[in-house]
């Protein structure tokens, strides 16, 4: 079975920074912060945002949890931790009841590598929605293949039907379909 988005600096643990003090506070500062729940892959400091990269998800979400609370004197509200925004994402409609994370994941495999793929469902009946997201490593290659299958059917193993496929943001709390129902 694939691994999807469980790798070590991937995008699914990139993190942006907001109201943080413009004046003695750097890089090295927020690597030290950060540092205290895992290993830190790569910091990038603009004017008044940040990113950093977390080693794995489960490190940056304690990071993003216990740092949203942090107040950094002079400022007198706490670090605005969010999830960094991915670029590199689609989102798969008409997807057939039986198509499960697995598929979805080897079947976008094809067009190169797949971060992560899930099939959202519904929570409470544990059934599929009817479609899902494919994180792919590259937004040129995600660009590239969202105008391709804008042209082209796509047909999953399983599936009588060619998906709909197009650019979009990921929602995080969305649940996917495990290949074991």
């Amino acid at each position: 079975m694939a691994t999807m988005g469980s790798g070590k600096f991937s995008k699914r643990a990139k993190l942006f920074f907001a109201n943080y003090p413009n004046e003695g506070f750097n890089e090295a500062n927020l690597v030290q912060l950060c540092s205290q729940f895992g290993d830190v892959g790569d910091c990038f400091m603009g004017k008044g945002f940040a990113f950093v990269v977390m080693d794995y998800r489960h490190n940056a979400e304690l990071a993003k949890t216990q740092l949203g609370k942090l107040t950094i004197p002079p400022m007198t509200t706490p670090l605005d931790v969010r999830w960094a925004a991915s670029n590199c994402c689609l989102k798969v409609e008409n997807l057939h009841s039986s198509v499960s994370n697995e598929i979805l994941h080897e079947s976008f495999s094809q067009f190169g590598e797949v971060e992560r793929a899930v099939v959202v469902v519904d929570a409470q009946k544990r059934v599929s929605k009817g479609y899902g997201y494919v994180e792919l490593v590259n937004s040129q290659l995600t660009q590239r293949l969202a105008n391709r299958l804008q042209k082209e059917f796509l047909i999953l193993p399983g599936s009588p039907v060619p998906v709909k496929v197009g650019l979009t943001e990921l929602e995080d709390e969305d649940v996917g379909m495990p290949e074991s129902r």
